[in-house]
């Protein structure tokens, strides 16, 4: 409620009996209204810079004629009680800072995309 009330034109905050996680997220698609939408859950943290070239670059992207479908990002993965921190990095299996089709992503056996980066 602290977010809504600070910004109320970005944030909603929605009260209901626990269904589980997709029925969360199930209901605040039912009352987006703005052009995106990122999921964060409760352990998750977002980095201020890095979110806002995020969306600097789909404001950019939205503004022009695209065909964007999806935006990969690389993440931090910081499991609670380890000692150190993973970058989950792409930088080797999808081309750097253009549009591409799949045929262009090349990852290696045991790599996969995380739902953090999408």
């Amino acid at each position: 409620d602290y977010y809504m009330q600070h910004f109320p034109e970005r944030v909603k905050v929605i009260h209901q009996t626990n269904g589980g996680h997709g029925a969360a997220i199930n209901a605040g698609l039912k009352v987006a209204t703005g052009q995106y939408f990122k999921v964060v859950d409760s352990d998750d943290w977002l980095d201020a810079v890095s979110y806002q070239k995020v969306v600097d670059f789909l404001s950019l992207v939205s503004s022009k004629p695209s065909q964007l479908d999806l935006l990969v990002c690389n993440f931090v993965y910081d499991k609670q009680g380890s000692n150190h921190k993973k970058v989950m990095s792409y930088l080797n299996c999808l081309p750097q800072n253009q549009f591409f089709g799949w045929e262009k992503a090349k990852f290696p056996l045991g790599k996969y995309l995380l739902m953090h980066s999408i």
